[in-house]
């Protein structure tokens, strides 16, 4: 779900133009965890950083979408963003079992 809002919201938000645009992603196993890499030359956005949007108690009051970015930082912690040479590089990971 992570890696899918993560990809979604790059495409969906990412770049001023329409046109060719890519996203590389890497898969790799770190000891019992596994990390997701998540690579694009879309404009400078750190998901991990700023507010976090306040989620209504009930449905009647519940904006449409938002939940994305709180999804990733409260399911995996230990993910991580950088600006690498024009190129944002999200690396989300998730736990192994003890």
């Amino acid at each position: 779900m992570c890696a899918n809002e993560a990809v979604t919201n790059v495409i969906a938000h990412g770049w001023d133009s329409s046109g060719e645009h890519s996203i590389a992603l890497r898969l790799e196993r770190l000891g019992s965890d596994i990390a997701l890499e998540i690579v694009d030359e879309g404009r400078p956005f750190d998901p991990l950083a700023g507010p976090s949007q306040a989620i209504s108690l009930d449905l009647e009051s519940a904006p449409v979408g938002g939940l994305g970015l709180p999804l990733i930082r409260g399911l995996l912690p230990r993910s991580r963003y950088a600006r690498i040479e024009g190129r944002n590089v999200l690396t989300l990971v998730a736990s192994g079992a003890p």
